[in-house]
Protein backbone atom coordinates (compact mmCIF):
# COMPACT_ATOMS: atom_id res chain seq x y z
CA UNK A 1 0.00 0.00 0.00
CA UNK A 2 1.61 3.50 -0.98
CA UNK A 3 2.25 6.03 1.89
CA UNK A 4 0.00 9.24 1.38
CA UNK A 5 2.02 11.77 0.85
CA UNK A 6 2.40 14.77 3.33
CA UNK A 7 0.45 18.06 2.82
CA UNK A 8 2.41 21.07 3.03
CA UNK A 9 1.23 25.05 3.53
CA UNK A 10 3.98 27.74 3.72
CA UNK A 11 3.38 31.36 3.93
CA UNK A 12 5.60 34.16 4.00
CA UNK A 13 6.39 37.08 6.27
CA UNK A 14 3.30 37.08 9.13
CA UNK A 15 5.03 40.37 10.81
CA UNK A 16 2.79 39.43 14.03
CA UNK A 17 -0.64 39.20 12.08
CA UNK A 18 -1.20 35.85 14.26
CA UNK A 19 -5.85 35.92 14.00
CA UNK A 20 -5.07 36.82 10.18
CA UNK A 21 -2.66 33.86 9.66
CA UNK A 22 -4.77 31.14 11.85
CA UNK A 23 -8.35 32.36 10.22
CA UNK A 24 -6.61 32.48 7.01
CA UNK A 25 -5.25 28.50 7.10
CA UNK A 26 -8.21 27.64 8.70
CA UNK A 27 -10.47 28.94 5.34
CA UNK A 28 -7.92 27.05 3.21
CA UNK A 29 -8.17 23.78 5.25
CA UNK A 30 -12.36 24.17 5.13
CA UNK A 31 -12.03 24.56 1.35
CA UNK A 32 -9.02 22.42 0.61
CA UNK A 33 -8.60 19.89 3.62
CA UNK A 34 -6.00 19.52 6.42
CA UNK A 35 -2.57 20.07 5.80
CA UNK A 36 -0.09 18.36 7.70
CA UNK A 37 2.28 20.97 8.45
CA UNK A 38 2.40 24.79 8.55
CA UNK A 39 6.11 26.06 7.07
CA UNK A 40 6.49 29.47 8.03
CA UNK A 41 9.32 31.36 6.63
CA UNK A 42 10.38 35.46 6.95
CA UNK A 43 9.44 37.81 9.81
CA UNK A 44 7.56 35.82 11.69
CA UNK A 45 7.03 38.32 15.05
CA UNK A 46 7.28 42.04 13.21
CA UNK A 47 8.95 44.74 14.38
CA UNK A 48 6.51 46.64 16.68
CA UNK A 49 4.68 45.35 20.07
CA UNK A 50 1.04 44.12 18.50
CA UNK A 51 -2.28 43.57 20.80
CA UNK A 52 -2.65 40.38 19.26
CA UNK A 53 1.06 39.25 20.07
CA UNK A 54 0.42 40.44 23.50
CA UNK A 55 -2.86 38.73 24.09
CA UNK A 56 -0.76 34.80 23.42
CA UNK A 57 2.04 36.19 25.79
CA UNK A 58 -0.49 37.46 28.85
CA UNK A 59 -2.59 33.97 28.09
CA UNK A 60 -5.99 35.31 26.90
CA UNK A 61 -5.30 33.05 23.74
CA UNK A 62 -3.10 30.03 24.33
CA UNK A 63 -0.45 29.63 22.50
CA UNK A 64 2.06 27.86 25.25
CA UNK A 65 1.32 23.76 24.58
CA UNK A 66 -0.60 21.77 22.13
CA UNK A 67 -0.67 18.54 20.37
CA UNK A 68 -0.93 18.81 16.13
CA UNK A 69 -1.82 14.91 14.42
CA UNK A 70 -1.51 15.66 10.72
CA UNK A 71 -4.16 13.61 8.41
CA UNK A 72 -1.15 10.83 7.79
CA UNK A 73 -1.22 10.38 11.16
CA UNK A 74 2.28 11.98 12.42
CA UNK A 75 1.65 13.30 16.23
CA UNK A 76 3.81 16.57 17.59
CA UNK A 77 3.42 18.16 20.85
CA UNK A 78 5.10 21.61 21.57
CA UNK A 79 5.57 23.23 24.57
CA UNK A 80 6.81 26.76 24.28
CA UNK A 81 8.71 28.72 26.57
CA UNK A 82 10.67 28.19 29.95
CA UNK A 83 9.47 26.26 33.28
CA UNK A 84 8.26 28.26 36.09
CA UNK A 85 6.99 27.27 39.60
CA UNK A 86 5.15 30.08 40.54
CA UNK A 87 1.70 30.97 40.09
CA UNK A 88 0.38 33.09 38.16
CA UNK A 89 2.68 31.58 35.49
CA UNK A 90 4.02 34.14 33.26
CA UNK A 91 3.11 34.06 29.58
CA UNK A 92 6.38 32.87 27.74
CA UNK A 93 6.52 30.30 30.57
CA UNK A 94 5.21 26.61 31.23
CA UNK A 95 4.28 25.54 34.54
CA UNK A 96 3.41 21.64 35.90
CA UNK A 97 -0.24 22.29 34.85
CA UNK A 98 0.73 22.62 31.35
CA UNK A 99 2.78 19.24 31.38
CA UNK A 100 0.50 17.72 33.01
CA UNK A 101 -2.23 18.45 31.02
CA UNK A 102 -0.42 17.14 28.07
CA UNK A 103 0.07 13.70 29.64
CA UNK A 104 -3.21 13.15 30.51
CA UNK A 105 -4.23 13.93 26.73
CA UNK A 106 -2.20 11.51 25.57
CA UNK A 107 -1.10 9.19 27.89
CA UNK A 108 -4.69 7.75 29.61
CA UNK A 109 -5.22 5.84 26.14
CA UNK A 110 -4.81 2.02 26.41
CA UNK A 111 -3.38 2.06 22.89
CA UNK A 112 -0.71 4.98 23.00
CA UNK A 113 2.73 4.01 21.80
CA UNK A 114 4.26 7.35 21.97
CA UNK A 115 4.31 10.63 19.93
CA UNK A 116 6.41 11.35 16.88
CA UNK A 117 7.95 14.68 17.69
CA UNK A 118 8.24 16.41 20.88
CA UNK A 119 9.54 20.39 20.82
CA UNK A 120 10.49 22.00 23.36
CA UNK A 121 12.63 25.22 24.17
CA UNK A 122 14.58 23.54 27.36
CA UNK A 123 16.52 20.44 26.97
CA UNK A 124 15.29 17.87 29.48
CA UNK A 125 17.30 17.87 33.10
CA UNK A 126 19.83 14.89 32.89
CA UNK A 127 19.16 14.05 29.30
CA UNK A 128 23.16 12.83 29.23
CA UNK A 129 22.97 10.46 31.57
CA UNK A 130 24.08 6.62 30.12
CA UNK A 131 24.01 8.55 26.89
CA UNK A 132 27.38 9.59 25.21
CA UNK A 133 29.39 13.11 26.04
CA UNK A 134 27.06 16.72 25.52
CA UNK A 135 30.26 18.48 25.24
CA UNK A 136 30.55 21.73 27.64
CA UNK A 137 27.35 21.12 28.89
CA UNK A 138 26.24 19.82 32.06
CA UNK A 139 23.17 18.14 31.75
CA UNK A 140 22.64 17.68 35.47
CA UNK A 141 22.75 21.82 35.92
CA UNK A 142 21.04 22.89 32.84
CA UNK A 143 17.31 21.99 31.26
CA UNK A 144 13.99 21.34 32.80
CA UNK A 145 12.82 18.69 34.95
CA UNK A 146 9.16 19.27 33.96
CA UNK A 147 10.29 18.43 29.99
CA UNK A 148 12.00 15.24 31.52
CA UNK A 149 8.59 13.95 32.80
CA UNK A 150 6.78 15.09 30.05
CA UNK A 151 9.47 13.16 27.43
CA UNK A 152 9.69 10.35 29.78
CA UNK A 153 5.45 10.00 29.38
CA UNK A 154 4.93 10.80 25.86
CA UNK A 155 8.09 8.56 24.66
CA UNK A 156 8.51 10.71 21.45
CA UNK A 157 10.43 9.24 18.66
CA UNK A 158 11.93 12.32 18.09
CA UNK A 159 12.90 15.26 20.59
CA UNK A 160 14.47 18.70 19.58
CA UNK A 161 15.33 21.62 21.71
CA UNK A 162 17.06 24.54 22.04
CA UNK A 163 18.83 27.11 24.90
CA UNK A 164 22.19 25.86 25.21
CA UNK A 165 23.39 27.67 22.57
CA UNK A 166 25.13 24.01 21.01
CA UNK A 167 24.68 21.09 18.73
CA UNK A 168 23.99 17.67 20.91
CA UNK A 169 22.31 14.38 19.56
CA UNK A 170 21.96 12.19 22.21
CA UNK A 171 22.47 8.09 21.60
CA UNK A 172 18.83 7.16 21.46
CA UNK A 173 17.39 6.36 24.45
CA UNK A 174 14.04 4.05 25.42
CA UNK A 175 11.45 5.33 28.48
CA UNK A 176 10.66 2.02 29.97
CA UNK A 177 11.92 -0.31 33.02
CA UNK A 178 13.53 -3.31 31.19
CA UNK A 179 12.18 -6.41 32.06
CA UNK A 180 9.54 -4.98 33.56
CA UNK A 181 7.46 -3.07 30.84
CA UNK A 182 6.78 -3.22 27.13
CA UNK A 183 9.73 -2.55 25.19
CA UNK A 184 9.04 1.14 23.44
CA UNK A 185 10.00 2.91 20.57
CA UNK A 186 13.46 4.75 21.16
CA UNK A 187 13.48 8.21 21.02
CA UNK A 188 16.20 10.53 19.36
CA UNK A 189 17.10 13.75 21.36
CA UNK A 190 18.70 16.67 18.86
CA UNK A 191 19.65 19.49 20.74
CA UNK A 192 19.94 22.72 18.27
CA UNK A 193 22.65 25.11 18.47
Amino acid sequence: MAQKPLRLLACGDVEGKFDILFNRVQAIQKKSGNFDLLLCVGNFFGSTQDAEWEEYKTGIKKGRKGIFTGSSGLQIVYLSGTESLNEPVPGYSFSPKDVSSLRMMLCTTSQFKGVDILLTSPWPKCVGNFGNSSGEVDTKKCGSALVSSLATGLKPRYHFAALEKTYYERLPYRNHIILQENAQHATRFIALA
